[in-house]
């Protein structure tokens, strides 16, 4: 039954999926009603003397920010459960919800409605795996945890359920939410996420005990400079011809690489890696200009990250170019001090490929020694810019 509803009257769906909005996009609509008007009204159930919105959350909001008084509705009878059904519709197929969301809506089907994993993805269009992946969301944390501290709330409703997947190979549940953090503060993809804990498992599934674990605040700040000064090394030793120091700098038992010029994939042969760096250390470092620069390192315990963007130049005989490069670099302390256990490069943007700085440098993409080196027309300079860090 469609009918003129009072605002102040109506209320949220109880079972309602979604938990924030999103101003700008309330504003948006506002506006396009302003304009256009109520093109499709909203629908409630009754409930002693008020209203529950079973759709149209969005549009009343909207309705509010125009200072309106009433909306058009229709009215309908509707159990709990279609509630939380409809609620799920409304917001999977538009993609409005966060995976966290998703979790949460579906776990309720599950212990307050007796939905099996089975039934629920068919009501979805999901794979069974797929609903257990999602609800498995919900072990990351005790809900206590995440209800108590809305930092925590808010970053675990950013990241995917392929990010959850990841974070719950960490044992400690602390050491994930640091994670968690890190995940959130320094955008890290799926992939960079999987890379690190992968490497770093043996460290994350130890506790902070048995790990001699130091806080962030009992850092030595002289470690925190060493880790910051190993970052730029790859820009500064070139120039000074210390190949083996280079060397000395990684972990090659732990090591793995992305590498923002060929090759692109992970390197972790310790013969190939060895090689990749004679082309970084001899053909392309020492003839290209480099500004490090946001470099922020965050310490936990014997496991540190450090996040920088990087400006090349370089000029070929064809042309000049430049490159930006985001990078996530991971360190372990041995007894030899901090040791490089991962590194990943990517591209965000260029002109050119660094790989044409290198085909110049060495006539073809090959070992320096190989080939014929040809000059590039740039001095090299470096200039290494540091944020403070963050210990």
């Amino acid at each position: 039954m469609l009918d003129v509803l009072l605002i102040h009257l109506l209320d949220d769906n109880p079972f309602n999926s979604r938990s924030n909005y999103d101003q700008n996009e309330i504003h948006s609509l506002a506006d396009s009603i302003a304009k256009n008007g109520l093109l499709c009204p909203i629908q409630v159930r009754e409930n002693q003397g008020r209203y529950q919105l079973v759709y149209g959350h969005r549009r009343v909001r909207a309705a509010r920010l125009l200072n309106w008084t009433t909306i058009m509705g229709v009215v309908g009878n509707f159990s709990d459960e279609q509630m939380l059904q409809f609620s799920l519709v409304e917001n999977v197929h538009r993609h409005s919800l966060t995976d966290y969301e998703t979790a949460v809506s579906f776990r309720r089907l599950n212990l307050e409605f007796g939905k099996t994993y089975d039934e629920i993805g068919k009501l979805f269009g999901f794979s069974k795996s797929h609903v257990c992946n999602i609800i498995a969301m919900l072990c990351l944390f005790d809900e206590a945890m995440v209800n108590n501290n809305p930092r925590l709330k808010s970053n675990i409703l950013k990241i995917s359920e392929h990010h959850s997947r990841i974070l719950s190979r960490i044992s400690d549940m602390q050491m994930r939410a640091r994670m968690l953090e890190l995940t959130i503060s320094q955008g890290l993809s799926v992939r960079e996420l999987q890379k690190i804990v992968g490497t770093l498992r043996g460290w994350f599934s130890e506790t902070d005990h048995e790990r001699g674990d130091e806080s962030n605040e009992n850092a030595s700040h002289a470690d925190v400079e060493l880790i910051s000064d190993l970052l730029a090394a790859p820009f500064v030793l070139p120039q000074k011809g210390e190949f083996q120091k280079y060397l000395a700098m990684h972990a090659f038992d732990k090591l793995s690489v992305y590498d923002d010029f060929a090759p692109y994939e992970r390197l972790e042969d310790e013969h190939l890696l060895v090689d990749h760096m004679k082309v970084w250390f001899n053909a392309i470092a020492p003839q290209i200009s480099m500004r490090v620069r946001d470099l922020q390192v965050k310490r936990f315990g014997d496991v540190a990250l450090a996040t920088a963007y990087v400006d090349y130049e370089g000029k070929t005989k064809e042309r000049p170019f430049y490159m930006v490069s985001r990078g996530t670099v991971v360190f372990s302390k041995s007894p030899d001090g901090w040791k490089i256990v991962h590194k990943h490069w990517s591209k965000l943007e260029q002109n050119a490929p660094i790989d044409l700085l290198a085909k110049a440098v060495l006539g073809r993409s090959s070992l320096p020694g190989q080939t014929r080196r040809e000059h590039i027309d740039h001095p090299a300079r470096i200039s290494v810019h540091k944020t403070p860090v963050q210990t």
